[in-house]
């Protein structure tokens, strides 16, 4: 996983499961506390986080009948058990992610320390170049 300003052209084929990047931070209103799908926490009922909705690319003649051949949002496919993040990790995907950097789900943490890297080898480049 790394960082990438261009997200590419995924044409999800049937039977793949695609998960939608979340527009902004929410409460967890469920009754249990869940664990952070980035970097493991866990977190309680009430705590700032961030739901990744999930669903699956219809792939058999039933599933094409009820929800049919279109797949753009997560109402176009079967629902399957969300991810989440926690409010740190919500905090750095939505940072990069105004950054202009196409973000894959997975460890922010990972992600920070590849642009915080990138970043200081851009500075030590420039400094060469202007010495």
């Amino acid at each position: 996983m790394s960082l990438s300003c261009s997200c590419g052209d995924w044409e999800p084929e049937p039977g793949d499961v695609a998960w939608f990047p979340p527009s902004d931070y929410t409460t967890l209103t469920l009754k249990v506390s869940r664990e952070c799908n980035s970097c493991g926490i866990r977190f309680k009922p009430a705590d700032v986080c961030t739901e990744i909705l999930r669903a699956k690319v219809p792939d058999s003649d039933i599933e094409i009948s009820i929800y049919g051949d279109e797949f753009i949002d997560p109402c176009d496919g079967p629902r399957r058990r969300s991810h989440w993040m926690c409010e740190s990790c919500s905090d750095i995907y939505f940072s990069l992610e105004e950054l202009g950097y196409c973000v894959e789900i997975g460890d922010m943490r990972e992600l920070l320390a590849d642009y915080q890297e990138q970043k200081k080898w851009e500075r030590e480049h420039k400094e060469e170049v202007q010495a």
